[in-house]
């Protein structure tokens, strides 16, 4: 068993509970994933075998991940992963469609879970989605909406 250091984070709603790994690899950068079964964690810093496949199997799909604080004021951060390089586009709209905000514009990315900050303190109290679509090779391989929320 490898030995890892990680920051366990526990989220609960009325509906489900669920438990959230962060790892932090030799190189600095932090890796987020969920933990099937609590249990199967040690808190001696060993990971179990299937959570080891797991953090090898992270980053095999695209994910666009809420963001945080929802809702927010004037900032949030939002996080997504991109298990192959592409061109990432990422823009905000307004219920009626409009683009209110381009935060990433047909940017090269790497392999990897990115974030980036929102500042909407142009922008009215409100509902407000953002989009991230991901191409490679001027094929579009993913794109997913989410809903945010300003409140001043």
């Amino acid at each position: 068993m490898k030995k890892l250091f990680f920051i366990l984070f526990l989220t609960s709603t009325a509906f489900s509970q669920s438990w959230v790994m962060k790892v932090s690899k030799s190189n600095g950068e932090q890796v987020t994933f969920p933990v099937q079964d609590i249990r199967k964690i040690t808190f001696d810093g060993t990971v179990g075998v299937r959570e080891q496949q797991l953090m090898q199997n992270v980053l095999k799909k695209f994910a666009l991940l809420q963001n945080y604080p929802n809702p927010f004021n004037p900032t949030t951060t939002i996080k997504y992963a991109v298990p192959q390089s592409g061109f990432v586009s990422l823009v905000v709209y307004d219920v009626l469609g409009k683009e209110v905000a381009t935060l990433l514009k047909n940017e090269q990315m790497e392999i990897g879970e990115h974030e980036i900050q929102f500042d909407a303190s142009g922008l009215t109290s409100g509902v407000y989605f953002y989009r991230l679509t991901v191409s490679q090779d001027g094929i579009l391989r993913y794109t997913a909406t989410n809903k945010l929320l300003l409140m001043k």
